[in-house]
């Protein structure tokens, strides 16, 4: 079994729980079950806590999700379009 890594772009949501970026703490992961897998989805720290928006107006890998011990047989069933909906 292996991890499966997706990236989600334009993604701009809250986390429920914290990283620690040095000195600052930002809500940045969200955790959820689907079909007996834990998923993981970490957004880009730069996302949540930049001033000013520089991304306007662009494609931009926003956020990470992050499947541990995904079986080959459920990549190929299409564990991916279950995770981008």
């Amino acid at each position: 079994m292996s991890d499966l890594r997706a990236y989600v772009a334009n993604y701009l949501g809250g986390g429920e729980d914290f990283s620690k970026h040095g000195k600052m703490s930002v809500r940045d992961t969200l955790n959820f079950q689907l079909d007996g897998y834990s998923f993981k989805l970490i957004q880009n720290k730069d996302i949540i806590t930049i001033r000013k928006w520089k991304y306007k107006d662009q494609f931009i890998k926003s956020s990470e999700i992050i499947v541990r011990n995904v079986k080959e047989k459920d990549v190929k069933k299409g564990l991916f379009r279950k995770i981008c909906g």
